[in-house]
């Protein structure tokens, strides 16, 4: 909660902002609001920030910062990946509002190419293979914007009931797919209807298919390798 007995600054409004977006989503956000919210005139919160954009990239780097990233340095590129992408889907679950705004600023902002960077430290430890590192980096920042986009997405359709609408749809499809939607769709709905914590599913969602995707980094390491040794050789 936001103290207005403490003077206007940078990191007061930056915290007021994301307190907002937390408690009413990112789409009713404005400064104007913000302003209110803080109990001053919007030309004060432009004094202190400037425009509305350089605010939602502090709003990004505020949360982000509150991701634990290891030390490259200090343990192997897998576990550099694990601890880092399940730092950021912490801080998603602390802040879903903020989710799709970390998703769209995250990859060009400041901390962003901090991350990014460590990433890229992490893969040079085990290999010095340029297009190999490019092609993790790629997979790595996608699987994490996908996340932020698609999780906060899934868990409010699990809590919903419009599977009818959807299981309309499955009656145009192949009968192959349709039966792996169909059997998905159930075990969601069983989740909602018994009261299971679907948080909990969606935990091991995130984990499986981030093993997958290491794994996957992994492949295209080890790849690398061989073509080099291949080259090598010759």
């Amino acid at each position: 909660m936001i103290d207005r007995a403490q003077p206007l600054s940078r990191d007061k409004i930056v915290a007021a902002a994301v307190e907002l977006v937390d408690a009413d989503g990112y789409s009713a956000f404005s400064l104007r609001r913000l302003a209110a919210h803080l109990g001053v005139h919007d030309r004060a919160v432009r004094y202190h920030v400037g425009t509305r954009e350089a605010l939602l990239d502090m709003m990004v780097s505020q949360v982000v910062t509150e991701v634990n990233v290891p030390d490259p340095a200090t343990v192997d590129w897998q576990d550099w990946f694990r601890l880092a992408s399940s730092g950021i889907r912490r801080v998603m679950v602390a802040h879903p509002q903020m989710a799709p705004l970390v998703a769209d600023l995250l990859p060009t902002g400041p901390v962003g190419t901090e991350l990014i960077a460590g990433a890229a430290q992490a893969l040079c430890r085990a290999t010095d293979d340029i297009g190999a590192v490019a092609d993790c980096l790629n997979a790595w920042t996608r699987f994490v914007v996908g996340t932020l986009t698609v999780e906060p997405g899934i868990s409010r359709l699990a809590s919903s009931r419009r599977s009818r609408p959807l299981n309309d749809q499955l009656d145009e499809m192949d009968p192959h797919p349709r039966h792996l939607l169909e059997e998905l769709l159930r075990r969601a709905q069983a989740d909602h209807d018994l009261g299971a914590p679907f948080v909990s599913r969606l935990d091991s969602i995130f984990t499986g298919a981030l093993e997958v995707l290491v794994a996957g980094m992994a492949a295209r390491l080890e790849s690398a390798q061989r073509d080099a040794r291949m080259t090598g050789g010759r």
